[in-house]
């Protein structure tokens, strides 16, 4: 009861769970226990979301082919189409239901290395460097295991992407935040 009907500082933890807990079943080619995890992901916190395309990656891997399964695909867009209309309802303004537009693309991406590179240092410059060389050598070891084509690799390069994807969206609903405050416990540790 205390993870599923609380607010977000613990329920991140269920829904990491969950996010895990897909991606190794749809590896193991166990569609809908995965999608029945992707869904309690999705309804615990809105980084859970991202499982989606997590999912579908992992499924274009496991199945070795170009075409999504289209159960993923259409459970995890009716998830998102959900959580769309529900947002707009629930906000009152721009970007997060505040007065500001959608953040720039660059800013984005800069500020989630510096929240990679976070977990080793203070210093915003020294982080994103950090957060760079991590993203770069995940970016590498997923190349380099594809071209390898073996499977074990797959749940890693699946939980790699929805880190990669977590870490964008905390840094674009945590732009206004200070880069201390921005970047500790849970929100820097997606990124481990």
């Amino acid at each position: 009861w205390n993870f599923t009907r609380s607010m977000s500082g613990v329920a991140w933890f269920t829904a990491n769970l969950c996010v895990l807990g897909a991606i190794v079943l749809r590896w193991r080619d166990r569609v809908w226990p995965a999608v029945a995890l992707g869904l309690v992901a999705s309804l615990s916190v809105t980084t859970g979301l991202l499982v989606w395309p997590a999912l579908v990656l992992v499924g274009l891997l496991v199945d070795r082919r170009w075409r999504p399964d289209w159960r993923v695909v259409g459970i995890g867009a009716g998830v998102w189409i959900w959580y769309l209309l529900s947002f707009e309802r629930a906000s009152t303004g721009g970007f997060g239901g505040g007065d500001r537009n959608l953040p720039a693309p660059l800013e984005v991406v800069s500020q989630a290395l510096a929240t990679a590179g976070s977990l080793f240092t203070w210093d915003f410059r020294v982080a994103r460097l950090l957060g760079l060389v991590a993203v770069a050598t995940g970016l590498g070891l997923g190349a380099w295991a594809l071209r390898r084509r073996s499977s074990d690799s797959t749940p890693w390069i699946g939980l790699f992407s929805f880190s990669l994807a977590s870490l964008l969206l905390i840094a674009a609903g945590r732009l206004d935040f200070t880069f201390p405050l921005r970047t500790q416990g849970r929100y820097a540790c997606l990124a481990a």
